[in-house]
């Protein structure tokens, strides 16, 4: 079935989507950026701002870094008036970003496959609740997303085989050129994994980074993204939303995961978690770390393989044991929504630049960005911190700080009444945060191995092999 789709969207997308424009259905369809008119932009833009009128739009003819899977190109926009003041929003942007997925077949396959296009429903649901609560003014809507961290969305689409496409705030615009003097200040942003020492690929030559607090960045990236964690709390209710019919803009029948707390997906699940992935970790995974481990690259081999091949393939990935552990008619079962793909690259850290001056600093007060929403579901939250803090920590400064983040984000769920501290404690909570890490890197990992080059599978290995060696317990993955 989804080789058909691909099929069709590949061979027959642009078809569909001619027709639509001939007979004025444009803004329902998925767009690229080559597709693009003027009457398009004007429809979306014109109608969002009251008295805003763009007259003209180009591309920029490079595009932007859309990591595997999607394209991202920057829009300029050109509005009749100036002054940029307007009525319902801040400014009328100047630029804004349009991804969408790549559109060849591979892609396209990748996308239906992993569900990519979850990210278009998650900027719509978002989208919809904002429009809602401006024309309503409804503050006791169901729809709650109302979230500062998640960039101004514009245009959101999807089709049933596959492809996206969204139009969203351009977080980090270049800079106008300045006839000021040598001391201007520029706000900008910097993408979050690149402040923190861009992992195991470095940091760019000329990028200075001495000037970003990496605990600054860890802490306040986990106070708000505990808002999400907070506002969804065991919320039984968006979990029955799948079998219900005739859903409105409040539907979130596609967050991830939604089927296996419903106790849904038994076959999907196995297939690919009991039968692919493990067949990835034995023909690739595990060849990969003899080799290496053989050319004394990698750390902690013995207990990563033990508990890979003896727990986690044994009994912990087992669909009756996943099941009992997100039982959601346990009161101590942690579940809310989460992210799902956590970490500093997909973060934007507000910045001060000093021209002439070497390093920039980060603007404290100004709001941090999560980006990339095609893993948003259903989840344990400890285990969104745990991916956080392996993916983009040194191991030194996890070992000194780890305890000391965690309680900060801790707290916040404590404070919030919503989170029951008796049942909740912190030493529950913690166990399941190393869990958590060790349950989601795993499955990283495999995947990794067969997807990125050595040097970076030998990072990623031993992030996660030396939290497992500072973590492990026997009871940990029971």
């Amino acid at each position: 079935m989804d080789t058909l789709k691909v099929y069709n969207e590949y061979y027959f997308g642009r078809i569909y989507r001619k027709i639509k424009k001939s007979i004025g259905f444009q803004h329902q369809s998925v767009i690229y950026g080559d597709e693009l008119t003027l009457e398009f932009i004007q429809s979306i833009f014109n109608n969002r701002y009251e008295g805003g009128n763009v007259i003209d739009f180009s591309i920029d003819e490079k595009s932007l870094d859309g990591g595997l899977n999607s394209s991202i190109q920057r829009i300029r926009l050109k509005w009749e008036k100036q002054p940029r003041e307007c009525t319902n929003f801040q400014v009328l942007p100047d630029t804004v970003i349009l991804k969408s997925v790549i559109e060849s077949f591979e892609r396209i396959k990748f996308s239906i496959q992993h569900s990519q296009s979850r990210e278009a429903d998650f900027y719509q649901y978002h989208l919809s609740s904002l429009l809602s609560n401006k024309n309503t003014n409804n503050t006791n809507s169901s729809n709650k997303m109302k979230y500062p961290f998640v960039p101004i969305v514009y245009y959101s689409n999807k089709t049933y085989c596959g492809s996206f496409s969204m139009i969203l705030q351009d977080i980090s615009p270049p800079p106008k050129p300045s006839s000021t003097t040598a001391n201007t200040t520029i706000s900008s942003y910097i993408l979050g994994s690149l402040a923190m020492g861009n992992q195991c690929w470095g940091v760019p030559s000329g990028i200075d980074i001495s000037g970003y607090d990496i605990s600054w960045i860890v802490e306040n990236c986990f106070i708000e993204t505990s808002k999400l964690h907070i506002d969804y709390w065991r919320d039984k209710e968006i979990l029955f939303q799948q079998q219900q019919e005739n859903l409105n803009n409040n539907d979130l029948s596609w967050l991830k995961n939604l089927d296996y707390y419903n106790g849904l997906g038994r076959d999907k699940y196995i297939n690919y978690f009991e039968i692919k992935l493990k067949e990835t970790w034995e023909k690739i995974t595990l060849p990969l770390i003899e080799k290496l481990n053989n050319e004394n690259k990698l750390k902690h081999v013995d207990l990563y393989k033990q508990v890979v091949v003896n727990e986690y393939f044994q009994t912990f990935i087992k669909w009756e044991s996943f099941q009992k552990r997100i039982d959601i008619n346990k009161s101590d079962t942690p579940f809310t929504m989460v992210h799902g793909d956590f970490h500093a690259g997909n973060i934007m850290i507000p910045i001060t630049i000093k021209e002439n001056e070497k390093n920039s600093v980060i603007r404290e007060n100004s709001q941090i960005y999560f980006l990339d929403y095609s893993e948003v579901g259903i989840g344990c939250p400890f285990s969104d911190i745990s991916q956080f803090i392996i993916s983009n920590c040194s191991i030194e400064f996890r070992r000194l700080n780890e305890k000391r983040l965690f309680t900060i984000y801790y707290e916040k769920l404590i404070k919030s009444s919503k989170v029951d501290s008796k049942i909740f404690t912190f030493d529950y909570c913690f166990n399941l945060y190393k869990r958590g890490g060790i349950e989601k890197w795993i499955w990283f990992n495999i995947l990794l191995s067969e997807m990125v080059p050595e040097f970076a599978f030998i990072f990623y290995f031993n992030q996660l092999s030396t939290f497992i060696y500072d973590h492990y317990n026997l009871n940990l993955l029971k």
